[in-house]
């Protein structure tokens, strides 16, 4: 039996961060640990000149965190989605999985929890293992792409997938 548990990180209605628990025996371990955070001054000063790694000035992007295959990604809540390479959860908004990062030093998040629309955050909840499973395949394609870079699907996932940026980190 899966149960989802909200953390509450202050007396906001609007939920912040999640955990997973499995029942096993029943005793109640952590499966794993989904946050939601913003990206950091240093990683900006790190990756700042990338140009497919969403950036505003007038507002920082939440990200959802996954840990998936001992890497830490960070994947951007956006509005306005129209391609197949994200996570929907109300109307045109979700994650999108073609902007989404790797984290590979803590200082490249900010230390304060993110708070989202508690609607998109039910969804999300809701659909932790959809999202997992919908994120590794997009990895899975945009490694594939790489393989044949010379077909037009493959440009057009490796031109607009910031993971380029992270080659190393993506193996």
């Amino acid at each position: 039996m899966i149960l989802l548990e909200e953390l509450e990180k202050s007396k906001q209605k609007n939920a912040q961060s999640m955990t997973l628990y499995n029942n096993v025996e029943g005793l109640f371990i952590s499966e794993a640990y989904m946050e939601i955070r913003t990206l950091s001054k240093e990683f900006y000063s790190e990756y700042g000149d990338c140009e497919e790694i969403l950036k505003k000035i007038t507002r920082p992007y939440y990200c959802l965190l996954l840990d998936i295959d001992e890497k830490k990604y960070a994947i951007p809540f956006r509005h306005h989605i129209k391609h197949p390479y994200a996570f929907i959860t109300i109307g045109e908004a979700g994650l999108d999985f073609s902007k989404a990062v790797i984290i590979s030093d803590e200082r490249y998040l900010t230390q304060t929890p993110a708070i989202i629309d508690q609607a998109e955050f039910n969804i999300i909840k809701r659909s932790e293992q959809q999202i997992k499973g919908k994120f590794r395949r997009y990895i899975h394609q945009y490694k594939r792409a790489l393989r044949s870079p010379e077909k037009e699907r493959s440009k057009r996932i490796i031109r607009f997938s910031t993971l380029r940026y992270f080659l190393e980190s993506c193996d």
